[in-house]
């Protein structure tokens, strides 16, 4: 695609949501179309987009950029726990008050006590068996990357492929089996499961790790740096 194409892709994406998506939503849905495109392409075009006023970005303390095709002056309202965000009406402060009532809203808890142990051995055995993709991102970028990110990270009933504990930041490699529908389902109960303990998940597909190495280590130092000057 032409970059021209690829930008109005992008705008033509957001134009048709209403939860102000990240860079990575928006990128899972053009590639459904366009499989070839890569994570690091839909960022620098949405980059593009928001530099020239065409869209709206969005930075609120879940550490990742939201963008809006929305230009004309509103207001959001961000939860802290889904990290969603919603287009909200406001006439008065005590108007914003009533709506945000109404919104569902929970909080961040602790991991205490909530790890399985008995996960321990598999996430050795899964440091032995990485897959090549893996292999990949952990010993040419991550092993010796300046932030200190973990390999098979037990996090409560789960093994994260990598984790970053300062960023609260977990990276997730997607293999064929991840686009089933019950590939889907599994991943989106482990994503909200995470995400309820205040850690931000991403995935990332291996075939991103092949195509396009530099995009996205690029893209997960842009993620990191982004988290911590939110945590800050």
């Amino acid at each position: 695609m032409r970059y021209s194409h690829q930008r109005e892709l992008i705008t033509e994406i957001l134009k048709g949501r209403k939860d102000h998506p990240t860079a990575d939503v928006i990128y899972q849905n053009i590639r459904k179309e366009h499989p070839n495109i890569s994570l690091g392409t839909v960022y620098r075009n949405l980059s593009i987009l928001a530099e020239r006023g065409d869209i709206l970005k969005l930075t609120y303390d879940d550490k990742f950029d939201h963008f809006d095709a929305c230009t004309e002056p509103h207001s959001h309202f961000y939860c802290k726990n889904c990290h969603g965000v919603s287009d909200i009406e406001v006439d008065l402060p005590s108007t914003l008050l009533k709506k945000a009532k109404k919104l569902p809203r929970r909080f961040w808890k602790p991991m205490n006590n909530t790890t399985n142990p008995k996960l321990s051995p598999n996430a050795r055995k899964l440091r032995r068996e990485m897959t090549k993709e893996e292999r990949h991102l952990w010993y040419d970028f991550l092993k010796t990357y300046p932030i200190k990110f973990t390999r098979q990270k037990v996090l409560g009933k789960y093994i994260a492929d990598f984790y970053c504990a300062k960023a609260k930041l977990i990276i997730e490699l997607d293999g064929s089996g991840h686009y089933t529908e019950e590939g889907k389902q599994y991943d989106e109960e482990r994503t909200a499961f995470l995400e309820e303990y205040g850690l931000t998940v991403i995935r990332i597909p291996n075939t991103e790790v092949h195509k396009n190495f530099r995009g996205v280590c690029e893209y997960i130092d842009h993620l990191v740096e982004q988290s911590l000057s939110q945590l800050r």
